[in-house]
């Protein structure tokens, strides 16, 4: 979708969808930093009325962006967790930290978890080391747990974390959990909540 929006020749569309690209990113990290962003959400939100109006293509696609984390959690199993990493700018050292949003279908809300700063890495990530920053701040919450969806942000995109050794060092991760990668934690949803979404947006 972006890739199709990006191409298209109108030069108008093809500014307001990069510069709401932008923005979704700006936002969350201001959130993640815990600042305001009233004023970016109020313009976040014109645009995407603006690109519904210019496409129906993007109406189409934006319908999943709009399902809330109740939804998601509220088609989870007592046995899966979802994991959403976030990459952002650290207003404290203005360096790029990784955190992880945590959910669980029996959980009043998601949890968010400060992991790592990128700085700290090493060359080589697939040690007990990094399998420490990535997962060892989680394992309290996922007592129970079967089945793990990640949706991976920032360096981690690119870095197999599901194939790292517990953080005892005795084994592999995915040999205790069983691990879907998945883009957001939206594609958890069943089609028929993005068919109703749809018919109400546009």
């Amino acid at each position: 979708m972006r890739q199709q929006l990006l191409g298209s020749d109108n030069a108008d569309v093809k500014a307001k969808f990069e510069e709401l690209q932008n923005l979704r990113t700006t936002i969350q990290q201001q959130e993640a930093a815990g600042l305001s962003t009233q004023n970016l959400t109020v313009r976040k939100n014109q645009l995407e009325r603006q690109l519904v109006e210019d496409s129906k293509m993007y109406g189409d696609f934006t319908k999943g962006l709009n399902l809330t984390w109740e939804q998601v959690r509220n088609n989870l199993q007592s046995t899966d967790m979802v994991i959403e990493y976030m990459s952002y700018t650290s207003f404290d050292d203005d360096k790029e930290h990784i955190a992880a949003l945590l959910l669980r279908s029996d959980w009043k809300a998601p949890r968010f978890i400060h992991l790592f700063s990128v700085a700290q890495l090493s060359d080589n990530v697939y040690n007990k080391e990094f399998s420490m920053m990535c997962w060892q701040p989680l394992m309290q919450y996922m007592n129970g747990v079967k089945n793990v969806y990640i949706s991976p942000a920032g360096i981690l995109y690119n870095i197999g974390i599901e194939s790292l050794p517990t953080p005892d060092g005795q084994r592999f991760i995915s040999d205790d959990f069983n691990i879907f990668r998945i883009s957001s934690a939206r594609e958890l949803i069943p089609t028929d909540y993005h068919r109703e979404d749809l018919s109400s947006a546009i």
